[in-house]
């Protein structure tokens, strides 16, 4: 886990927003990668 950097995070938001996911869902997603990071 230490090694997520900030571009991994971008990346992964970036490829999300291309599958045409709704905002909430990206958020919901954002939320629930958030908890397991800590």
């Amino acid at each position: 886990m230490q090694q997520i950097k900030v571009r991994h995070i971008e990346c992964y938001i970036e490829e999300r927003l291309e599958q045409d996911i709704g905002l909430r869902t990206l958020q919901n997603g954002m939320a629930a990668l958030r908890t397991v990071l800590r």
